[in-house]
């Protein structure tokens, strides 16, 4: 019997469908604009997809699912408008990018239990969808746009909502960045997408070189957070053994493992704080993340909808 599907899972779904949406419109973009409005609106694309996140963080966290299924509307409402009407389009595509990714990274993270590979769940189908649908929309598969308003509609009623946990004592120490560091590292990302976006004007897209590209990101990004999980999965077993055996017993406190946090208990962690002054009030593998991030594509002109 096949188990019930994760919520990075279902997650993931949704960001294929809207992410594919995108790479759709980028294609026609690709298709039928001249190079003198096509670059302009890659531009404000950019701009908009990663200039709203940060804004769009301020957003109570209640709001998060509902902020998801606005964000699906907009990108039905991007297909459904006529093809000369593409500033609007970019309105709707890109504010709904922004929108979905800063929202839905948050509610992956706290479902994922800091788990990379199930959070990879997630990550992965969004340049998978992104690179299809691009392929779609240079090859004017208009049936392909009523697949995905379809897909999309339907994706509204999934649910991702996650249950609060019950309020514990912290076992790892907050990690805080401020939003003017987080708005100029959305803005040198924003910059980098638009140089891969004029270098690939100066490549022949094909479908065949968007699906290859397409398939070989998705089980990368895979296999990464499964290396990943794996690696740290060793070195806590590793460290475990280490502060167990022949009566050694190290002066850094034991790594918990990610998936291990919701068992640990409210007693402080054993920290020698001479031997460890920055963790003097207790430390554990992992950060408690304030702030809600988006995960970056750097495959497509689209890059925020990644």
């Amino acid at each position: 019997m096949l188990s019930k599907p994760h919520v990075c899972q279902k997650l993931g779904l949704k960001h294929a469908l809207s992410d594919a949406s995108a790479g759709y419109i980028a294609g026609c973009w690709f298709l039928s604009l001249p190079i003198e409005t096509l670059i302009p609106l890659l531009i404000a694309y950019n701009l908009v997809a990663f200039g709203c996140q940060p804004l769009f963080s301020l957003l109570p966290e209640k709001f998060e699912n509902k902020a998801i299924s606005i964000a699906l509307l907009l990108a039905v409402a991007a297909l459904l408008l006529a093809p000369e009407r593409y500033w609007m389009c970019l309105i709707c595509i890109a504010t709904g990018s922004a929108l979905f990714h800063v929202n839905a990274g948050s509610i992956g993270l706290k479902s994922s239990d800091n788990d990379s590979f199930q959070l990879s769940w997630f990550i992965a189908p969004g340049v998978l969808g992104l690179l299809t649908g691009m392929a779609a929309g240079i090859n004017e598969l208009s049936i392909v746009s009523w697949g995905l308003i379809a897909g999309l509609s339907c994706s509204m009623f999934i649910n991702t909502s996650t249950v609060k946990p019950a309020k514990t004592n912290p076992t790892t120490e907050p990690f805080s960045i401020s939003f003017a560091l987080i708005a100029i590292f959305l803005l040198l990302i924003s910059m980098r997408s638009l140089v891969w976006s004029f270098y690939q004007g100066n490549l022949t897209l094909s479908a065949s070189l968007l699906l290859i590209m397409a398939t070989a990101a998705f089980f990368g990004k895979l296999a990464e957070a499964n290396a990943h999980h794996s690696v740290l999965y060793s070195a806590v077993h590793r460290n475990h053994w280490l502060n167990t055996s022949s009566g050694y017993r190290s002066c850094m406190p034991p790594i918990r493992h990610p998936s291990h946090a919701e068992n640990a208990q409210s007693a402080p962690s054993e920290t020698c704080s001479e031997c460890s002054p920055w963790f003097g009030s207790g430390y554990s593998a992992g950060w408690r993340h304030s702030f809600r991030v988006n995960e970056f594509q750097p495959t497509s002109p689209l890059n925020g909808s990644g």
